[in-house]
């Protein structure tokens, strides 16, 4: 039934996701490999959504048949208790929450990556920019005393025009750097059509003639475009991973305001706690099958889907509480999914 329900709403979203981008790939004679692999790498994303309500509604139907018939019946007769009995759910729960940790943090950036460059190739396969305006970006790191200058930034792919001041501690200018394009590897920026000017110990006067380089690559950069999205809003939160937010609040390179520290801790915390929906699943799941024995399926899929709604809003509900700093921002991120998961084990217990 688990399997049964994952696989009908991965087949929702699915036809949801083609309605919305079919008429687009069509429209740019996208090939059928290419559209294959949109949607497999669109999954992953998908399942983080599916996973709670495919628990509770299979944990639903399941332990509803065994009271229908029962069964649970003849295992409290043959001294196996409904602990016992619903141990092997419980365990699929937990690996279900390590799994949709892990996916968050690990598969859903890559595919979503994926994902972008996949349409950009089929929409705009010669990466011409379809907004009429430059993304300008101007960027001040005060820590290492340098100044960044971006006449096109593309925080996923090739920024153009790129200029980078680099100051000495009494504030002259120790080198300046011009790349016509520039990109973020593994192993640094690795900068294209570069002219570099060092200057001497005052700041304004040439040391040599400009150096002229086709490729450029400077190990002192540390700045990064996830850094640099981030700090102009130029990347969505919710493309943040546990790891990303911890490596910005820990920064010594960026000074954050108190509001946006806010929004950070508020997205920490629920990106850690947020996985743990598919324990409230099962929690809630058994002793509401339980108590609801005598009632229809339809209606115990009803409750499965009210439940995991009022979870869903009062999630994001306490996000804008926490972004806002109406509420200190670790119980923003984690209330809801406790306030629930409490709910769960309460009932859990009355009903052992």
């Amino acid at each position: 039934m688990l399997f049964a329900c994952i696989i009908s709403f991965l087949t929702l979203f699915l036809i949801i996701s083609l309605v919305d981008n079919l008429e687009d790939f069509l429209k740019n004679n996208a090939s059928v490999i290419d559209i294959v692999r949109y949607y497999v790498f669109l999954q992953p994303e998908n399942l983080v959504h599916i996973l709670p309500i495919s628990l509770i509604m299979a944990t639903m139907y399941f332990i509803g048949n065994l009271c229908r018939y029962n069964e649970l019946t003849a295992f409290r007769a043959s001294g196996i208790s409904i602990t016992q009995s619903c141990l092997p759910i419980t365990i699929v729960a937990i690996i279900l929450s390590l799994f949709s940790f892990v996916n968050t943090e690990f598969l859903i950036p890559s595919c979503r990556l994926q994902t972008t460059r996949i349409k950009q190739n089929i929409v705009d396969p010669y990466n011409k920019r379809t907004r009429q305006e430059k993304s300008y970006l101007a960027f001040r790191n005060k820590e290492k005393n340098r100044d960044w200058f971006f006449g096109d930034f593309d925080p996923h792919g090739i920024c153009h025009e790129i200029n980078i001041t680099q100051f000495r501690n009494d504030n002259s200018i120790s080198w300046q750097m011009y790349a016509k394009k520039a990109q973020f590897t593994e192993s640094g920026w690795l900068f294209g059509n570069v002219i570099l000017k060092r200057f001497d110990l005052d700041g304004y006067l040439l040391l040599e003639e400009p150096e002229h380089h086709q490729t450029y690559t400077i190990s002192v950069l540390s700045e990064n475009p996830q850094k640099l999205s981030f700090s102009f809003g130029i990347k969505p939160l919710k493309d943040f991973t546990v790891l990303n937010i911890c490596e910005i609040l820990q920064s010594k390179e960026q000074k954050i305001s108190e509001s946006t520290q806010a929004v950070l801790i508020t997205h920490l915390y629920f990106n850690i706690f947020s996985p743990l929906s598919c324990m409230i699943a099962v929690f809630l799941g058994i002793p509401m099958a339980v108590t609801q024995e005598r009632s229809s399926n339809m209606k115990s899929f009803v409750a499965a889907i009210s439940i995991m709604a009022a979870y869903y809003l009062l999630s994001q509900f306490f996000l804008v509480l926490g972004k806002n700093q109406l509420l200190p921002a670790g119980i923003a991120g984690s209330a809801a999914c406790l306030f629930f998961l409490s709910l769960g084990i309460w009932k859990m217990n009355r009903l052992f």
